[in-house]
């Protein structure tokens, strides 16, 4: 897991929210799986999710407000 979450940061710069996203639908697939007896072991259990960048609320312009 950790293996397939490194080259979507560092080679296809991919944001943490979207990796992030991907990864949950891992967790949930693979917890269905050992669930129904398809796996043994769960390999996302000791995974982290990546560190997201809060970003703050964007306010508009007096420009962005008025254009149309």
């Amino acid at each position: 897991m950790r293996e397939y979450r490194q080259p979507l940061l560092v080679v296809d710069c991919r944001k943490a929210n979207t990796i992030n996203r991907w990864l949950a639908a891992l967790f949930c697939l693979m917890k269905w799986a050992t669930q129904n007896g398809l796996v043994r072991h769960d390999p996302t259990e000791n995974i982290h999710s990546s560190a997201q960048n809060k970003s703050g609320l964007r306010y508009l312009d007096k420009k962005e407000q008025y254009a149309r």
